[in-house]
């Protein structure tokens, strides 16, 4: 499998990311060289090369990694790379004259990674698919490699822990091996909750979306970006001149997303209600006391994570402030202090209540459009996994099981996933948790 080489050299970023995916890239490409050269411009810290070693020997490639200083000017590269003889040269990373030297070397194959959307070659390898992106031979004949060959896997870790992003990454390499389903298994710590969604093909879009009539699926795919509310435009206008305040419905329903989907701007000039936190935080210490939960208790969880991840140094100020009634109580206040809040709510209910109060109020529903985007099922796989198990299936053979956990305060925070694998020759998840953690 895959065709073996001698050398391939690889343009030393100092970004550790870009270097890898740069030599990642190649090997998934099908290249298995015996000797990996990181071409650098100055020396990088020992562990630069040892992580890439460590990436490689899960690969099953036994490659000598060897960094080459050639210096900070192009006349050192141009001297430096004179003499070099390498099979396969990729240039994707790094600087644009390192590029433009390198490429003149004799009896070399160069080669390029071309990304359509360049920001994204800074995320963990896999993030964006090897089938997303272009490999060019530059020389010495112009043209795209087309053939993908993933290389096995060699580790025997069997249990992993990946961020959103980082089971995003997975689903995609897993993708380049087969047809990949998700499904839900019974065995789980929500007293109140039975998954009815069944399984689903991560690639089609019609199943996803049949998906959501699951009210969990449907509350993780509102979360994680998938349906974006009807209202979405109408509230970006009134937020123009306005102090966004959200109602505990919102943390809950969209988390993190409502921001995402509003712009930092809208961020920044927003106003954390306290009544609305002092509400979600009890469910924190309820979660992690409890060796069982309900579909309520975890609801709030997801809402209180998301609190404190868009208002990370708030201070608790008392549980006694909380509730609709101190929500209304709040927003007040605010408006007596000249501010000029805006009470976003889920809450028909307390968007009446508000009216009558001459407070300015919005309400959105969980109605509105799909939006199947980069990086949404890894978050919807987090959400989920909050409620129950779920395995991932590769051509009809369950190759790793999502285990909903009593997660720790950090773990809950970043969205941290466990995953067990169930075949050696999937096991790509020790490889991706490295490069999240090593960068």
């Amino acid at each position: 499998m895959g065709k073996i080489i001698d050398s391939l050299a690889v343009l030393g970023s100092s970004k550790f990311v870009t270097t890898i995916n740069a030599i990642l890239n190649e090997i998934f490409y099908g290249l298995r060289p015996k000797k990996v050269y990181i071409l650098s411009e100055y020396k990088h810290e020992e562990g630069f090369k040892e992580k890439i070693k460590k990436s490689l020997n899960m690969l099953n490639l036994g490659a000598d990694v060897i960094e080459k200083v050639i210096g900070e000017s192009p006349e050192e590269w141009e001297k430096g790379i004179k003499n070099e003889k390498f099979d396969v040269i990729d240039v994707t990373p790094a600087r644009k004259y390192m590029a433009i030297i390198t490429a003149m070397a004799e009896k070399t194959e160069i080669r390029y990674a071309l990304l359509k959307e360049e920001i994204e070659g800074y995320r963990t390898f896999g993030y964006v698919s090897p089938k997303e992106l272009e490999l060019w031979t530059l020389s010495p004949k112009l043209g795209i490699i087309k053939d993908i060959d993933p290389p096995e896997v060699n580790t025997e870790q069997e249990v992993s822990f990946l961020s959103p992003i980082g089971l995003e990454s997975l689903l995609n390499l897993l993708a380049l091996l087969g047809k990949v389903y998700i499904y839900p298994l019974n065995s789980n710590k929500v007293i109140d909750y039975s998954p009815v969604w069944g399984d689903v093909d991560i690639s089609n879009k019609d199943e996803i979306i049949k998906a959501t009539k699951d009210e969990v699926f449907k509350l993780c795919a509102m979360r994680s970006g998938m349906i974006l509310p009807d209202e979405l435009e109408q509230l970006k206008i009134r937020a123009e001149d306005a102090n966004l305040c959200f109602d505990t419905n919102i943390f809950i329903n969209y988390g993190e997303t409502i921001f995402e989907l509003l712009g930092n701007k809208v961020r920044y000039s927003s106003i954390p209600l306290y009544s609305v936190y002092n509400e979600l935080s009890q469910y924190i210490e309820n979660y992690q006391k409890s060796g069982r939960s309900d579909k309520n208790t975890i609801n709030k969880l997801l809402g209180s994570i998301s609190f404190n991840n868009i208002y990370p140094k708030l201070a608790n100020l008392g549980k006694e402030r909380a509730g609709d009634i101190n929500i209304i109580k709040e927003v007040k206040e605010l408006k007596i202090n000249a501010l000029n809040p805006l009470l976003v709510t889920m809450d028909l209910s307390l968007n009446s209540r508000a009216g009558l109060q001459k407070i300015n109020s919005f309400a959105i529903s969980n109605r509105g459009k799909y939006n199947l985007a980069k990086g949404i099922l890894g978050k919807i796989l987090s959400c989920l996994s909050f409620y129950s198990d779920i395995s991932i299936r590769i051509n009809g053979e369950d190759a790793y099981k999502i285990i909903n956990y009593n997660r720790k305060w950090d773990q809950l925070i970043n969205g941290t996933i466990k995953l067990q694998s169930e075949i050696k020759r999937f096991n790509y998840a020790p490889l991706i948790s490295l490069l999240e953690n090593d960068k």
